[in-house]
């Protein structure tokens, strides 16, 4: 009989943790904008689409001894160089020339946008922390957490960099801040852009909440999901650029086991890939992951 469960293999990640050697590289930006210079707009990501679940697309959270033990973290990087990094930058788009504006779907003067955790789904007991900075330093203090099976979760941190004052750019851009999480797999968050001004009318917003955006936060390696279908099963993982996975399996763990390579080798692209048709078993089969780093 062929195995149809859902699993993340926390054994199986800390192996191949202790395997990889994971290099620097840039950061990413998520560009906030609204829909329209109007008074009660939606905020939306200007360039979300490439980053968004649906895409496939995830930040990797990398292994950090830390104080407080062994945790997943974006962006751990030399102080000295602080322009290569994994962290996700969430931006506000600028009016002001002097901060490189107007750009298109910028929005409104007097905007003061701010980013919100709605929920996050996840290995059960684990949870998600964002570590707070002004820019000019690596945050190296959690400032909240949001465990696993949050679904109207309020914490926020603000990407405009302005106090709120009428009429000020709507401009951010901050660097250092940081996301963890404490056990590996992979993680759905869902984030809310809101307008947390008082300058709009009755002292409110000038822009209504973006739609719910949902990412991937993939902590470590692991295997998502296993499915199966008529022709075999189907194995969802999350990959890295630069890496070549290589799917085995064995009928039997232990020192027994004899692990064998099916299917063929997916090269990683920073996105969730699947391994389709692997072959089907008369009997109990499970699954590995095999890196190599070229």
């Amino acid at each position: 009989m062929k195995s149809t469960r859902r699993f993340t293999p926390a054994a199986l990640a800390a192996a191949l943790l202790a395997a990889l050697v994971l290099p620097a590289r840039a950061h990413k930006h998520l560009d906030t904008g609204a829909e329209a210079p109007t008074v009660g707009s939606k905020l939306f990501f200007r360039n979300g689409a490439g980053y968004e679940a649906a895409s496939g697309f995830l930040y990797r959270l990398t292994p950090t001894n830390l104080a407080s033990g062994l945790v997943f973290r974006s962006g751990d990087i030399s102080r000295a160089d602080p322009d290569v990094d994994n962290d996700p930058v969430f931006t506000c788009l600028p009016v002001d020339p002097n901060n490189g504006g107007p750009e298109p779907f910028a929005p409104l003067l007097g905007a003061r946008v701010a980013l919100q955790i709605v929920g996050v789904s996840g290995p059960d007991g684990g949870a998600l922390s964002f570590w707070n900075s002004d820019g000019d330093y690596i945050a190296e203090d959690i400032t909240f957490t949001v465990p696993v099976g949050t679904t109207h979760g309020t914490n926020a941190f603000f990407l405009s960099e302005n106090d709120d004052s009428p009429g000020s750019d709507p401009y951010g851009h901050i660097h250092g801040r940081r996301f963890s999480v404490d056990l590996p797999g992979l993680y759905t968050v869902d984030l809310r852009l809101v307008d947390a001004t008082t300058n709009g009318p009755g002292h409110g917003p000038l822009h209504a909440p973006s739609a719910l955006f949902k990412m991937y936060f993939q902590a470590g390696t692991s295997i998502v999901e296993l499915v199966p279908s008529p022709v075999g099963n189907n194995l969802t993982f999350g990959t890295e650029t630069g890496r070549t996975y290589s799917v085995e399996s064995t009928g039997e763990l232990g020192p027994a086991g004899q692990w064998t390579s099916v299917g063929d080798p997916i090269v990683g692209n920073g996105k969730l890939q699947t391994v389709e048709g692997l072959p089907a078993s008369s009997g109990p089969v499970f699954y590995r992951l095999r890196i190599t780093i070229p």
